[in-house]
């Protein structure tokens, strides 16, 4: 039940994103690298493609997963407001980007939803 929520809250986040418009333009984040820490442990390197999937590199992870890589992630970018999923929504990110430096809130479906903090800064030219 709750994994459906998150997936229904998170769409409409998605909805609403893509259905504003605002007239400042964007930096481009396509292409770019960013390094993102979490406050429970977790490092990872996410890579955010041109066409909205996103790779990224676990650096440490207090759960065992330290050194694998995963290209199952989704994102989507309305001005500083940046939403990525990996896994089928097990875990959402939503962030807000300043300049080279972004700060959010993950939420994840792993056995008891847990959410946390994380601070992140494009590490690309």
């Amino acid at each position: 039940m709750m994994n459906k929520l998150i997936k229904i809250f998170c769409n409409s986040c998605l909805v609403f994103l893509t259905s504003i418009s605002f007239v400042f333009a964007e930096e481009n984040i396509s292409n770019t690298s960013w390094y993102i820490s979490h406050n429970d442990g977790h490092e990872y390197i996410f890579q955010f493609n041109p066409d909205g999937t996103c790779l990224y590199f676990q650096k440490n992870s207090p759960t065992g997963n330290t050194g694998k890589i995963y290209d199952n992630c989704k994102w989507v970018r309305k001005n500083k407001v940046l939403v990525f999923d990996s896994n089928n929504y097990y875990a959402v990110h939503i962030g807000r980007i300043e300049g080279r430096s972004m700060t959010g809130y993950r939420v994840s479906n792993h056995d008891v939803v847990k959410k946390s903090t994380f601070i992140g800064r494009r590490i690309d030219n």
